[in-house]
């Protein structure tokens, strides 16, 4: 978590969006409606589909912009959710893990 933390302080001067990262990942979405984006940082790639952000880092959170996805202070693979059923994909935000999932 420190790392995050610690990479978080400048990531919006140091770390900006690749469109071609951002298409893959909306082009895996496909037609799913509902995204739960694990891992999500400051939001960088998030889709506007996007109904919760789970982020483990508070400094993260603290950077995500207005407007962005209703946010928790989670981890991914114990996000806070109660759902039973409905339709899930998860994808990695490496164009790799995007393109295989």
């Amino acid at each position: 978590m420190a790392t995050y933390d610690t990479l978080g302080a400048t990531c919006a001067r140091t770390r900006q969006p690749d469109p071609r990262v951002a298409s893959q990942i909306h082009a895996a979405l496909g037609n799913v409606t509902d995204v739960i984006n694990a891992g999500a940082g400051t939001g960088s790639y998030e889709p506007a589909r996007t109904v919760l952000a789970v982020e483990p880092s508070k400094v993260m959170l603290a950077r995500r912009p207005p407007g962005s996805a209703p946010a928790v202070q989670a981890v991914a693979h114990a996000p806070p959710l109660d759902r039973p059923g409905g339709q899930s994909r998860s994808c990695a935000e490496s164009p790799a893990a995007v393109s295989s999932c």
